[in-house]
């Protein structure tokens, strides 16, 4: 019986280890730096050309959602219930998602309250994924 339970460890840890993505190993991006030489690369769009607002929406959006990630991998070791820590991840990044509903707004027309209210939502179903990718090991930029 002794051996079997032996066993059964050594196989246990044989497979996490030639996993080499146990529970907590997820590393969020870096906060994003941008040279301007990239910046400029990244946005052929001036200011005044049609697409400029949207094309600074979707990259409001996309400072937002990794924020989100950085957040929620941050905080996936809490115990909390999977809903609470995505909660508390989008609250963490609430500034980039208001930016984010505001260029959508500015880009679409409209008011802010509803690109706001669909970003937060986005954002928690984005949360929730990153919190189960970090708590399952299966982390995917």
């Amino acid at each position: 019986m002794k051996f079997f339970a032996t066993a059964t460890l050594l196989l246990a840890a044989a497979t996490l280890a030639a996993c080499g993505q146990g529970h907590g190993t997820c590393k969020a991006p870096p906060a994003a730096k941008v040279s301007a030489e990239a910046f400029a690369k990244q946005r052929p769009i001036m200011v005044g050309q049609p697409g400029f607002e949207a094309q600074e929406a979707k990259a409001a959006s996309e400072q937002a959602r990794a924020c989100v990630q950085r957040q929620a991998w941050a905080l996936a070791k809490s115990d909390d219930r999977t809903d609470i820590v995505a909660d508390a991840a989008v609250t963490a990044c609430d500034e980039m998602i208001a930016r984010s509903a505001q260029a959508e707004a500015a880009s679409y027309g409209g008011d802010f309250q509803k690109p706001y209210d669909l970003d937060v939502k986005a954002m928690s179903r984005w949360a929730r994924l990153y919190i189960v990718q970090y708590r399952s090991g299966q982390c995917v930029e």
